[in-house]
C-alpha cells in the first residue's frame, strides 16, 4: 500500500509539473500562431488523475487552404521537449495524443510497456478554416473560451473563426484524420535515439503510413478513376488496371506511398514526413 501511495504521489506531482511547463513557460511558439490555450478543467486544477491535459493550438497562415507540415513538426517538438524529462520509469510516462478515439489504444500500449500514461491531448488547427470545416463550432469555441490563455487572444480568434469563409474549402474536410496520425508520430518520436520515444515507434509509424495509404487510395486515386470511368474501384488491383488514367508523376508518388506502407515500420521518420508534405502540397488534386 505504501508503494502504491508513493506511485500516486509521484503521478500527481508529474501531472502538476506538466501543467506548470505549459502555464508558466509555454514552450510553444511559431510566427503563425494565433492562439494557444490549456483545457478548462486542466487549468482550473479540477481534472481527475487519469484525465487528459488538453492543449489547443490554432494557426493563422498566409494560405489557410494548405496544411503546413513544418509547422506541425515545430510545435510537436516543442511539446515533446517540454515534457520529455518528466517521465518516471515504471510510474508515469507523458504521451501525446490527438484524438479521443486513439487515446484508449495509446494508453493501453503504454501500460503494456510497463508504465502508465499521462495523456497530453494536443488539438492542432492548421487554420481557422480547417477548424471550421472539421469541428462543431461549439466545440472549437469552447476549447478557446473556456480554457486558460497561454498565447494570443482567444476571443479574437473565435471572432475570426465565425467570420471565416469556407465556401470554397470543402477539400479540407476529413484532413484532420490524416493530420492526427502525423501529429502522434512526430510528437512521440525521438529524432535519433529510438529508446527515448514516448510511444513505441512500430505503432505510430504503422498508424501514419496506413492512414496515408488509405487517403491516397480512397480520397485521390479512387476519385480520379471514378471521374474518368464512372466506376468505383475495389482496391489497388483495380487502380493498377486503370493507372493509365493517372498522371505519371502522381502514379509514381502513389507507388512511393504504397511502398512505405509495405515497409512499415522499417521506414525513416523523414520518409514519412516527406510523403505527407508532398501530399498536402498537391491536395486537392
Amino acid at each position: 500500500m505504501e508503494r502504491f501511495n508513493l506511485s500516486k504521489n509521484v503521478e500527481t506531482e508529474i501531472r502538476q509539473q506538466t501543467v506548470r511547463v505549459f502555464v508558466e513557460m509555454c514552450p510553444i511558439y511559431h510566427p503563425d500562431l494565433l492562439s494557444v490555450t490549456l483545457g478548462g478543467s486542466t487549468s482550473e486544477g479540477s481534472n481527475g488523475k487519469r484525465s487528459d491535459i488538453d492543449i489547443t493550438t490554432v494557426m493563422n497562415p498566409e494560405d489557410p487552404g494548405k496544411v503546413d507540415v513544418d509547422t506541425i513538426i515545430t510545435i510537436a517538438r516543442q511539446i515533446q521537449d517540454g515534457v520529455r524529462n518528466l517521465s518516471v520509469p515504471g510510474v508515469i510516462q507523458p504521451i501525446i495524443i490527438s484524438t479521443i478515439r486513439l487515446e484508449e489504444a495509446q494508453t493501453a500500449i503504454s501500460e503494456l510497456a510497463g508504465t502508465p500514461a499521462l495523456p497530453i491531448h494536443w488539438l492542432h488547427y492548421p487554420s481557422l478554416e480547417f477548424a471550421k470545416i472539421n469541428e462543431p463550432p461549439e466545440l472549437f469555441e469552447g476549447l478557446l473560451l473556456n480554457g486558460k490563455t497561454l498565447l494570443g487572444n482567444p476571443k479574437s480568434a473565435v471572432e475570426k473563426f465565425e467570420k471565416a469563409d469556407i465556401s470554397r474549402m470543402n477539400f479540407l474536410s476529413g484532413l484532420d484524420w490524416l493530420t492526427d496520425s502525423l501529429k502522434i508520430l512526430i510528437a512521440n518520436t525521438a529524432w535519433k535515439d529510438i529508446d527515448s520515444d514516448l510511444q513505441p515507434r512500430n505503432f505510430t509509424v504503422a498508424l501514419a503510413t496506413h492512414n496515408l495509404e488509405y487517403f491516397w487510395k480512397w480520397r485521390i486515386i479512387s476519385n480520379i478513376i471514378r471521374e474518368s470511368t464512372g466506376k468505383q474501384i475495389r482496391g489497388w488491383t483495380d487502380a493498377e488496371v486503370n493507372s493509365q488514367l493517372i498522371k505519371p508523376e502522381i502514379w509514381k508518388l502513389v507507388q512511393r506511398v504504397r511502398n512505405i506502407r509495405h515497409k512499415s515500420p522499417d521506414v525513416s521518420l523523414q520518409e514519412i514526413i516527406d510523403l505527407h508534405k508532398e501530399t498536402f502540397t498537391l491536395w486537392p488534386i
